[in-house]
């Protein structure tokens, strides 16, 4: 037993600790997904910024340079135009461009062609991208222009300017962009401010203006879908046999696409998940620990002992006894009851020449000793109520009844009746109640309860005895009920208002016959009022002087003529039945019978009257109707004060009729009273209930509504 349930322990541990782990990976990877779109946003944003600086400050220069080379242009042509004869001396032109710092130099005719240049090698207009309109410009005299051209007249960045002369129009100076321009757009271009921005090792921050792809630094897949990409969105996208995890921007003319391998993401994730592992796998393994060596000393340890004097009883050996002084409560009692049953069976090896009543004694003791026979059986519980009878045979068979509460959230109640009678039976039912409550306090579901309960039986069934079995788990909050029956069907429900009938359900074999039979879980929602009916077979094989057999007809005749809603009336109702029927003759079977009626949530309702100044009254009408309930005393006091509060907010003569509606978890106060209009609630501050409300009906009554939680 110890290794199933090191095993089941281990299982619910691991499953425990993978569940944790799974949560916490998929809460880091959502946590991680959340960081990296704000950090790929963050940067995004700072390169999107830095970008649109960069262009208004090369606009600046390039702006700055023009102005400088239209100036420089109108100067020499103020020159020519005062010294015309100055275009037949180079060496002044020369001496002139030196001091203006003009690097080159054409001059056109007024038809636009060239018939000077500095340097001496003419350029040919016709490789100028904007060939007509700069022509046009140079033949007319009252226009110029200053152009940048995307493709120049030399292989360089070219700048050049038109500017007419005052007599005559042509004059035209180009020149290169200056250093500071050049070293501008180098340091401000997308490579050189994108290298100080990245996203993780392998990441990739992608730029577009107005659908062009910038940067020389290509990445190495296609880019197309990139364009096409939800703006401020996170998503994923596979680019080259990789998934990335993305983010786009677009600004200014800018689209910028941040590229994330996911595989880096979640190892950034796993990395920081390692802590979390070591630390929940020493938590778990420590709960581990401790509820094993809990259950160990206080379930497994006591159970074992128990079992092995049982085992050394039934053998025959009566000199066993089980100390239980430092055991829990439980087992002390199970260990007193099985100490009582030695005392018995030693009194009964004793006295040998009254073995026989001896032995029908014995067994009684010991069937009156392990089933519960004090009702009500909960007196605290009102969600259900449950009585139980086992009516022995002469010779004492093995039928019994056994129910108990686990962590007040389970009621557990069996009904079985064992082959064979006296002595034998009894300490047969004896072990099969201390391996059923075992298998209960240690969180057996019903089935397995039930399987393992047979395994048991069959390996250590000494008297070749058998048993049928319902057994039966109810859930009190819910009214769920899970049980399994092997043996006879031997179930009879009743809902609310109608009769007891058949309980369909699935029957196994019974207990102790075959070692792997297989059991079915079956399940039935109970609401308030229904009611449940089992019992054993010797309920229906009673028999009269005549050996005339009761019958499955007469039992439910018997059930269905109850009126009472006393639970206990149905078991009571049966027993009338049968000694009306066997007038007296003793029978060859236990009779066994157990009745539970759920009810669920305590719901009910009380009126009275009293004149305004009745506060007394009031407050014992309260007290006395949700204590009933379990209310909690602050709850209740808390309304009783503010009843007095507005009864002494109304005049004397004033007679009031007071409403209660409650359950055991809120009650609603009603206090109706005649015309005039009146409402104390508005001059009342300090009332305590969850809610409030005021009203004035059709028939001239006032009424006042309070709420007020009980729990």
């Amino acid at each position: 037993m110890r290794a199933a349930f090191l095993a089941w322990l281990t299982i619910l541990v691991c499953v425990a600790f993978a569940i944790t782990m799974g949560y916490s990976y998929f809460r880091f990877i959502s946590f991680s997904e959340s960081r990296a779109v704000q950090i790929m946003s963050a940067r995004l944003e700072d390169l999107m910024e830095q970008l649109h600086n960069a262009e208004k400050y090369i606009k600046t220069i390039e702006s700055v340079a023009d102005i400088s080379a239209t100036e420089r242009t109108r100067a020499v042509a103020e020159i020519m135009r005062l010294n015309p004869k100055l275009t037949e001396d180079k060496e002044e032109i020369l001496k002139l461009f030196n001091e203006m710092s003009i690097k080159e130099m054409q001059l056109t005719d007024a038809n636009g062609e060239i018939v000077f240049g500095l340097p001496e090698k003419k350029e040919d207009l016709s490789q100028i991208a904007d060939e007509e309109q700069l022509r046009g410009c140079l033949a007319t005299q009252d226009r110029e222009l200053c152009l940048r051209p995307d493709s120049g007249i030399t292989s360089g960045n070219m700048q050049y300017v038109v500017v007419h002369r005052q007599d005559q129009p042509g004059l035209l100076i180009l020149g290169f962009r200056g250093p500071r321009e050049s070293r501008a757009k180098d340091n401000l271009s997308f490579n050189s401010l994108s290298s100080h921005y990245s996203l993780g090792q392998n990441g990739w921050i992608v730029a577009f203006k107005e659908g062009a792809l910038l940067g020389n630094d290509i990445p190495p897949f296609p880019v197309a879908d990139l364009i096409s990409r939800p703006i401020n969105v996170a998503g994923k996208i596979t680019l080259g046999g990789t998934e990335y995890f993305t983010y786009a921007i677009l600004r200014n003319g800018y689209r910028l696409v941040g590229l994330l391998p996911v595989t880096e993401l979640r190892e950034r994730s796993l990395k920081d998940l390692y802590p979390v592992l070591v630390t929940n796998g020493l938590l778990f393994t420590s709960i581990f620990l401790l509820v094993f060596y809990l259950l160990q000393k206080l379930v497994i340890n006591n159970i074992e002992r128990i079992n092995n004097s049982l085992r050394k009883i039934t053998q025959g050996n009566l000199d066993v006894r089980i100390e239980g002084q430092n055991a829990p409560r439980e087992f002390r009692k199970l260990s007193s009851c099985i100490n009582s049953m030695v005392d018995a069976l030693q009194t009964y090896d004793r006295h040998n020449e009254e073995s026989s009543r001896r032995e029908l004694n014995l067994a009684r003791t010991i069937q009156d000793t392990i089933i519960p026979n004090t009702f009500p059986a909960f007196p605290l519980r009102t969600e259900f109520d449950l009585y139980a009878t086992c009516r022995q045979a002469k010779v004492v068979g093995g039928g019994f009844y056994d129910y108990f509460l686990l962590s007040d959230e389970y009621l557990y109640f069996m009904v079985a009746d064992v082959s064979g009678t006296g002595v034998p039976a009894a300490l047969f039912v004896l072990h099969s109640m201390s391996i059923i409550r075992e298998l209960a306090h240690a969180g057996a579901t019903p089935i397995d309860l039930v399987t393992r309960t047979n395994q048991n039986l069959c390996e250590k069934n000494f008297a070749d005895m058998h048993m049928s079995l319902f057994y039966g788990m109810l859930e009190i909050r819910t009214g769920k009920l899970v049980f399994v029956n092997a043996g006879p069907p031997q179930a009879l429900i009743q809902h609310k208002g109608g009769k007891f009938e058949p309980m369909e359900m699935s029957s196994g074999m019974e207990l102790g016959r075959v070692p792997n039979a297989t059991y079915a879980t079956c399940s039935r929602q109970l609401v308030t009022g229904d009611r449940l009916f089992l019992y054993t077979q010797g309920a229906v094989q009673a028999t009269d002087p005549e050996q005339a057999i009761f019958g499955e007809h007469r039992l439910h005749d018997a059930i269905n003529s109850v009126t009472s809603r006393a639970i206990a009336d149905v078991p009571r109702r049966v027993s009338a039945a049968h000694r009306k029927f066997t007038k007296g003759s003793e029978q060859n079977h236990d009779i066994t019978m157990l009745a539970l009626e759920y009810i669920g949530k305590k719901h009910e309702v009380a009126d009275t009257s009293f004149s305004a100044t009745g506060r007394e009254v009031a407050a014992q009408f309260i007290s006395s109707h949700l204590e009933t309930v379990f209310a909690a005393p602050f709850a209740i006091k808390s309304l009783q004060q503010d009843v007095e509060q507005i009864l002494a907010a109304l005049p004397a003569d004033k007679e009031i009729h007071f409403h209660l509606d409650y359950d055991e978890e809120i009650v609603e106060a009603k206090l109706t009273y005649p015309s005039p209009a009146y409402n104390p609630l508005l001059h009342l501050s300090e009332l305590r209930a969850d809610r409030m409300d005021y009203s004035f009906t059709d028939d001239g009554c006032n009424v006042i509504t309070l709420w007020k939680t009980l729990s």
